[in-house]
């Protein structure tokens, strides 16, 4: 029974709600994740970061625009020129097995003592200094700017230091303290070495070297023969931002403006693409800035639209890709970077506004960008899964759960009906039982619902009290008189339409009850 209508609530300029369609809803999942926001407010040295690592002790490592940044969980230390880098930005940041730390910076690769002492000049590697300093300078003999802008650095099995620039692959050579950087030719261009922009390095199981550059995908052998890949060997564009190998030695490449695509290392076949996955395939966007496996398997994307969880068997839908956006809660759109910290939390970087971390176990918020107006009630039934008491929204003649439509261009209201619901940690189910449809609930936050210990559901309305025997549910009818609420959520699942799924994200395990609390705004939270 609808029970009021109210005006929508707006403010100048901007939208309380954003849906247009009820079918705009049904692909929105707009649940807000549980994020936190890390700016220069925080104690970061810049709102670009170029790249998020993880070491062996977990201190993150931001490197930025403006420096070095190590969090230790509750605040930032940061390093910049003023320390001795030369150069403010900041590419990447490598930990050996030996443990020295190496930087990546636009004016030549760095190696980082923490103990040194730092001086606001830069002091390069072959020099003799009075004092061991923080940062110690090592650059190719080549003084073009981009032959000294170190991109990446890269430690392989061997133990070998490689390091990516703007201009050429280099190798670092280490002669009684002294440093070097040796450039290797991937390719010759009448005859001097080619130049190439370097993005990524990664060896894989059978000891090649494979280099993302701006104009293909190269392999060095072992032996060092060079093989070069282009857009006419079938990839899907010829810049390669980042590569990845999975924990089942899957080799994947992200690209610019293909997608990314999984690609083997296998002589026996004719192209070393195996398949594609860009827009014509569901991924939201052509544009990849990383890609990333957590710990636990999750396969993560960094696009230029949000962060995109990547399922490559498919999900329990069978879809292949969850998308979350600034809709969902993220601070920006481009997400540049991506990394785990030691409690398996994911951490997020963009090219403007910081940085995010995405807790694990946390809170996922749904108010009503996901239909649910407000919550007066929260249990828990025998099943495990949590109920709720509350307002929907919908038209005059039905919630959008029931085939009601939203439509903020042509509505001057929207009509909140009272319901029940089911979550059962992945969706909701919003419904009228059969046995109260036409009965008015009375005040939402006055009223009460619960379940007794042989079963029985009491819920309480306006003027008099429901009681619904022998059922495992309230949401019995003389049809369905002994269909338990978790089996009727199923059966509305199945029989709406118009019902709008929501799931938590799949970057955490799911507890056997979830724990829901209600906001004074009436919103409604959800501990995963």
């Amino acid at each position: 029974m609808r029970y009021a209508s109210k005006q929508i609530r707006s403010f100048p300029g901007v939208l309380w709600l954003t849906v247009l369609l009820l079918s705009a809803w049904l692909g929105a999942r707009a649940e807000r994740l549980p994020l936190k926001a890390y700016t220069v407010a925080d104690g970061l040295p810049n709102n670009v970061v170029n790249k998020i690592v993880r070491d062996s002790r977990g201190f993150l490592w931001f490197c930025t625009q403006e420096g070095l940044s190590r969090f230790d969980g509750y605040s930032f230390t940061n390093y910049g020129v003023d320390q001795g880098l030369p150069h403010s930005a900041v590419n990447d940041f490598l930990e050996t097995r030996s443990g020295e730390l190496w930087v990546a910076t636009n004016a030549g690769l760095v190696l980082f003592n923490p103990r040194g002492e730092p001086v606001a000049r830069v002091i390069f590697a072959n020099e003799k200094a009075g004092s061991t300093p923080m940062f110690t300078v090592v650059v190719p003999e080549d003084d073009d700017r981009q032959a000294r802008a170190v991109t990446l650095i890269y430690e392989d099995r061997s133990g070998t230091i490689w390091c990516g620039t703007m201009k050429h692959l280099y190798r670092v050579e280490r002669y009684d303290n002294r440093f070097k950087l040796a450039s290797v030719d991937i390719g010759t261009s009448g005859g001097h070495p080619a130049e190439v922009f370097v993005y990524d390095l990664l060896e894989d199981r059978g000891g090649s070297l494979w280099i993302a550059a701006a104009n293909g995908l190269f392999r060095r052998r072992p032996d060092g023969h060079i093989e070069h890949y282009t857009k006419r060997d079938g990839l899907p564009d010829d810049v390669i931002h980042d590569l990845l190998e999975d924990h089942q030695g899957r080799l994947w490449a992200a690209t610019r403006l293909g997608g990314f695509f999984r690609f083997v290392a296998d002589d026996t076949r004719g192209s070393v693409v195996a398949e594609v996955y860009n827009k014509q395939k569901g991924l939201p966007t052509d544009w990849v800035f990383q890609l990333f496996e957590s710990s636990d398997h999750k396969f993560w994307i960094a696009t230029n639209v949000g962060v995109v969880a990547f399922f490559p068997e498919g999900d329990e839908h069978g879809q292949r890709f969850r998308v979350y956006t600034k809709r969902h809660g993220l601070t920006f759109q481009e997400i540049t970077a991506l990394n785990e910290d030691s409690g398996g939390n994911l951490w997020l970087g963009t090219n403007t506004a910081g940085a995010m971390k995405l807790a694990r176990d946390g809170f996922v918020t749904y108010d009503e960008q996901d239909g649910v107006d407000s919550v007066g009630a929260i249990l828990v039934d025998r099943g495990g899964g949590v109920c709720f008491r509350g307002n929907v929204l919908g038209d005059k003649h039905a919630s959008i759960f029931d085939g009601g439509k939203v439509d903020l261009l042509h509505s001057g209201e929207i009509t909140y009906w009272q319901s029940l619901g089911r979550y059962d940690g992945q969706r909701f189910t919003w419904f009228v039982p059969n046995v109260l449809k036409g009965k008015n609930f009375g005040w939402v936050r006055e009223g009460l619902t619960l379940q007794a210990r042989n079963g029985e559901w009491w819920v309480a309305m306006d003027s008099f009290t429901t009681f619904l025997p022998l059922t495992t549910s309230p949401n019995s009818s003389k049809r369905d008189h002994s269909q338990s609420m978790e089996q009727k959520a199923q059966t509305a699942r199945r029989k709406s339409s118009a019902f709008l799924k929501t799931r938590r994200p799949e970057y955490g395990a799911r507890p056997s009850i979830p724990v829901a609390t209600a906001s004074s705004s009436g919103s409604l939270a959800i501990e995963l």
